[in-house]
C-alpha cells in the first residue's frame, strides 16, 4: 500500500512539472525554428532528481517491516494467514488436529481381527473422515450377525433325523393300527394283510390273531377262522378268548356239544366267565338244557343282580321244571328292575297270575 502512495505523489509531482514547463515549450519550439545560443537552465533537473530520491527513500522505508524483519516473531497464526487465507486451507490444516484423536480411540475398541483403518493423507476433507468412522463403527454390529448365524445353525444339529430301528412288537404294533385303519375305511383285504404282517413279526400278538379271525368269520371262512384260533388255542391255552371264539363258530355250524364243551374249559374265576356264562345259556335254551340254563343264569344275576333279562331267563328255564315257587321268586325280581321291555312284562304278569291260580 506504501509503495501505490508514494507512487501517486510522484506521479502528482511530475505533472506538475509539467503544467509549469507548457508556456516555455512555444518558445522552445520557436527557438528550435530560431537557433539560440542560450545556456540551459540546470535547476529543473536539480528539482526532478530530489523528488525521485524522497520518493524512494520513502518506498524503501514503508518496506523495511516486510523485507527485514523476521517471520520468528510473527506468531503461528499470523504465518498460517499469510501462507493462505483462503477458509478452505483452515479447514484442512485443523480437521486432521480434531479427528484424529477419535479415530484412534475408536480403533482400539475394534476386535483384534479387523485391521485398523487409516488415511494416506492428513488433509483430508471432512467427508472421508465420515466415511472412515462409518467403516470403524461397523465392526461392532458384525459379532452380533455372526451370534445369530450361529443360533440359527443350532436348531439344523437338533434336526438331525437319525433312522431308529423297531422292535419286532413294534412292527407288530405298526402293522395291528394299519389294519385296524384299513377296517375302518372298508378295506377289508388290505386289513387281512396288514394283521397276517403283523402276525409275522410277532406271533403272540393277540389282537391281531382275533381281528384277524372275525374277518374271516365275517366272510364266512370258518374254515380259516377256525385253523387260526385252534393253532393258537394249541400255543395259548391259558389265552380263554380263542375258546370263546371258536365256541362261537361251533354255535353258528350248529355244534352245540362241541361249543359247550370248549366253553366249559374257562374257569369261573376267569375275566371272561360272563361271557362263557351268557354263551352257555344261550347254547343251553338252543338245546333245551334246562338245567345248564339255569345254572348259566343263576351265575349271571349274580354278576348282574340289576339285568332283568337275566333274571326273567332264570324264572323260565326254572318255571320250565315246574319249580314254581323258585320260578315266581325269579320272576318278580325281574319286575323289581325296571328294565325290561312292555312284552316282557306282560309274560311275566300273565305267567304269575297263572301260577298263583294254581293253573300250571
Amino acid at each position: 500500500m506504501g509503495s501505490v502512495a508514494v507512487m501517486s505523489v510522484i506521479n502528482k509531482v511530475l505533472q506538475d512539472l509539467d503544467k509549469r514547463q507548457q508556456p516555455h515549450q512555444l518558445e522552445n519550439v520557436q527557438i528550435l525554428s530560431t537557433p539560440s545560443t542560450q545556456p540551459k537552465q540546470p535547476a529543473t533537473w536539480f528539482w526532478v532528481f530530489g523528488i525521485v530520491i524522497v520518493a524512494a527513500v520513502f518506498t524503501v522505508y514503508q518496506l523495511y517491516p516486510t523485507l527485514f524483519l523476521s517471520t520468528e516473531s510473527q506468531t503461528p497464526i499470523q504465518v498460517a494467514l499469510e501462507k493462505d487465507d483462503t477458509l478452505v486451507d483452515e479447514k484442512q490444516v485443523v480437521a486432521p488436529e480434531v479427528v484424529e484423536p477419535k479415530i484412534v480411540s475408536e480403533q482400539a475398541a475394534v476386535p483384534h481381527e479387523l485391521e485398523p483403518v487409516t488415511t494416506q493423507n492428513p488433509q483430508a476433507s471432512p467427508l472421508p473422515i465420515q466415511q472412515t468412522e462409518k467403516q470403524i463403527d461397523e465392526p461392532e454390529i458384525q459379532p452380533k450377525r455372526i451370534q445369530t448365524s450361529i443360533a440359527e445353525e443350532k436348531p439344523q444339529a437338533i434336526l438331525e433325523i437319525k433312522p431308529v430301528e423297531l422292535t419286532p412288537k413294534q412292527l407288530a404294533e405298526k402293522y395291528y393300527k394299519q389294519g385296524e385303519s384299513a377296517i375302518t375305511q372298508g378295506q377289508v383285504d388290505n386289513a387281512i394283510a396288514h394283521f397276517q404282517r403283523s402276525l409275522s413279526f410277532d406271533n403272540s400278538f393277540h389282537p391281531a390273531r382275533k381281528q384277524l379271525a372275525a374277518l374271516y368269520f365275517g366272510r364266512k371262512q370258518n374254515n380259516k377262522a377256525m385253523t387260526l384260533l385252534q393253532s393258537a388255542q394249541q400255543q395259548f391255552p391259558q389265552y380263554s378268548e380263542y375258546s370263546l371264539m371258536l365256541a362261537k363258530i361251533d354255535f353258528s355250524n350248529n355244534q352245540y356239544q362241541s361249543a359247550m364243551q370248549r366253553l366249559a374249559n374257562i374257569p369261573d374265576s376267569d375275566e371272561l366267565a360272563p361271557e362263557k356264562w351268557m354263551q352257555l345259556s344261550t347254547i343251553s335254551q338252543q338245546q333245551q338244557d334246562h338245567p345248564i340254563a339255569v345254572a348259566a343264569f343263576k351265575k349271571l344275576t349274580v354278576y348282574r343282580p340289576r339285568e332283568g333279562r337275566w333274571w326273567l331267563g332264570l324264572g323260565f328255564n326254572l318255571d320250565a321244571q315246574q319249580q314254581y315257587v323258585e320260578a315266581r321268586v325269579a320272576y318278580q325280581h325281574a319286575l323289581d328292575t325296571h328294565s325290561l321291555s312292555k312284552a316282557s312284562i306282560q309274560y311275566i304278569q300273565q305267567r304269575l297270575l297263572q301260577i298263583s291260580e294254581g293253573s300250571k
